[in-house]
């Protein structure tokens, strides 16, 4: 089982809704992205998007829980890859395709909801389509 904490779950967030948005200056951070010229355009477009199926992923069982200290991150034109260390040498790499990383934003963003953590590094358009999802969605390994 892989741990993150509050904070750098947001960071991961943050990149990845920068990354999958439109380009905005790195100096932009973390500002509320409801207030960003033509994003709501962008949102729009992005909610209506129907999430094609993809298929099931196969797990493999882990033995041990980890605390996550860093998660390198990298977009390239056909997927994103994270890759999360608990040290400098060990850590695991998820690749994603662009519709894999909007179903695990979901999964991440209803496991937020679940904990009770802020949901500030979340756009709007996340609320709209994840009614319903309060409910804890079990052990993700």
């Amino acid at each position: 089982t892989l741990w993150l904490t509050a904070r750098l779950a947001e960071k991961v967030v943050d990149w990845v809704i920068r990354e999958m948005g439109p380009s905005q200056p790195a100096e932009m951070g973390t500002q509320i992205y409801s207030n960003l010229p033509g994003l709501n355009d962008w949102e729009n477009s992005v909610h209506d998007m129907p999430i094609p199926a993809v298929s099931e992923v196969q797990v493999q069982q882990m033995d041990r829980s980890i605390l996550i200290s860093s998660v390198d991150l990298s977009h390239k034109d056909d997927g994103y890859v994270l890759t999360f260390r608990w040290s400098q040498d060990d850590g695991v790499r998820i690749g994603f395709r662009a519709a894999e990383m909007r179903q695990w934003l979901q999964i991440v963003y209803s496991q937020f909801k679940v904990a009770g953590w802020p949901l500030a590094p979340w756009p709007t358009w996340f609320a709209s389509t994840n009614v319903g999802s309060e409910k804890p969605l079990g052990m993700i390994h």
